[in-house]
């Protein structure tokens, strides 16, 4: 018998879809910068964080 059941949330039993592109929404307009197109957001899913920040033109040139 087992005590503990994990579950790796990476898409496949459930869509975190909504949930990453609202914390890059939200992080992304403490910048300054609006996003009017969800899908826009896509590209933050899966990859490093940090990889796909330098990926955003806007954002990489406001911090360059």
């Amino acid at each position: 018998m087992y005590d503990i059941i994990i579950f790796d949330l990476d898409g496949t039993l459930t869509d975190p879809a909504i949930g990453i592109t609202n914390s890059v929404m939200y992080a992304l307009k403490k910048f300054g910068i609006e996003v009017d197109d969800r899908s826009e957001l896509y590209k933050f899913i899966g990859p490093p964080l940090k990889d796909v920040l330098w990926i955003t033109t806007a954002l990489a040139n406001r911090m360059l």
